[in-house]
């Protein structure tokens, strides 16, 4: 698809990766909805957001920024971890990325929440960091603590330095 408009409803991929050379709109009342292994899969080398939710009424988005040559991405959120968490100390989604073509990516990422709604019990917005889970060690890998940005019940972390994106798995955690 060229263009992908989004003002009204949601798009549901179920277990299809859906490509588009562009999005406009998309937000809590419109994104792709990420329920089943589909992706929504963009190819770029500049901020792009992702609106996506992983249930109808739940936009959790993720925007990626390509440091570099243009790649091909694929996203999607699920409320469901398919890997170990340790304790409620994160956000109860969890974000996958892949890269879908050849290059080096070197990105950061922004995620998007709901709080409290989408938090754990002890989950601090104040003190938190995204998570990369390594599949190699079977280990949370943790970047620096800070403070989320949340306004209105709207929660975002951004962290850059991300260069490792075959089935990469993210989430928001603190503590």
């Amino acid at each position: 698809v060229n263009t992908l408009t989004l003002t009204d409803g949601n798009l549901i991929l179920k277990d299809s990766d859906f490509e588009v050379n562009a999005i406009n709109g998309g937000s809590a009342n419109s994104f792709v909805l990420t329920s089943g292994d589909g992706r929504l899969v963009q190819t770029f080398n500049i901020p792009r957001l992702f609106p996506i939710g992983p249930a109808d009424g739940i936009y959790c988005p993720a925007t990626i920024q390509q440091f570099g040559g243009q790649l091909k991405f694929g996203v999607r959120v699920t409320n469901v971890f398919d890997v170990p968490t340790n304790g409620a100390d994160r956000v109860e989604n969890q974000w996958t990325i892949d890269t879908l073509s050849a290059g080096t990516p070197n990105v950061g990422v922004t995620l998007q929440w709901n709080s409290p709604s989408d938090e754990g019990g002890s989950f601090d917005a104040n003190n938190c960091h995204i998570s990369y889970f390594d599949p190699a060690t079977f280990n949370w890998i943790e970047s620096v603590d800070a403070a989320a940005t949340c306004n209105a019940g709207v929660c975002t972390r951004v962290q850059t330095g991300f260069n490792f994106f075959e089935n990469a798995v993210f989430g928001v955690a603190s503590g």
